[in-house]
């Protein structure tokens, strides 16, 4: 699954990827080559669009005599860089986004819910929460599986009422 963050000037294109669970960037120059980054790795992706000719660092010669072209160059950099923010941005933004599974572990909905898993363990156990046992790994134990629909109920309306057995 690939989504189209930019395109440049030059051809190049910035794509938000994630591959095999890894959120990733993609860079797919106009000669063809494709380069796949972490996520978080705007270094290198500064690196790539360089060596694009996406983004031109000033020279001495233009830094030092500001004229026009030094301008020039100054205001082409500064759109590069809001570009490269943007793409920072968007990139963070989808690997914040969670997959929905059918169904999580308590790890992973005491993750989504801000608790810890032995809480989201304890609500299975005492039935504030409608859970299911189910098995995992090779041995006879179980564990509790909790549906997204049950997860979003949770978050929005909290836990089931506490039953005391008499």
């Amino acid at each position: 699954m690939a989504r189209l963050v930019d395109s440049g000037k030059n051809g190049v294109t910035a794509a938000f990827a994630a591959t095999q669970g890894t959120p990733a960037v993609e860079i797919h120059l106009p000669n063809g080559t494709r380069v796949c980054l972490p996520s978080g790795d705007v270094v290198m992706l500064r690196v790539c669009l360089q060596a694009a000719g996406e983004l031109d660092e000033p020279s001495v010669s233009s830094a030092m005599s500001p004229g026009r072209e030094a301008m020039h160059d100054l205001s082409e950099e500064r759109e590069i860089i809001e570009r490269l923010e943007r793409i920072e941005t968007a990139v963070t933004a989808l690997t914040e986004q969670r997959l929905v599974q059918k169904w999580y572990d308590t790890a992973t909905a005491a993750k989504i819910l801000g608790k810890a898993p032995y809480s989201v363990r304890e609500w299975c156990r005492l039935g504030r929460v409608r859970a299911e046992k189910r098995a995992c790994g090779r041995g006879g134990s179980k564990e509790w599986m909790i549906s997204h629909e049950e997860l979003m109920r949770i978050k929005a309306e909290g836990l089931l009422p506490l039953h005391l057995r008499a």
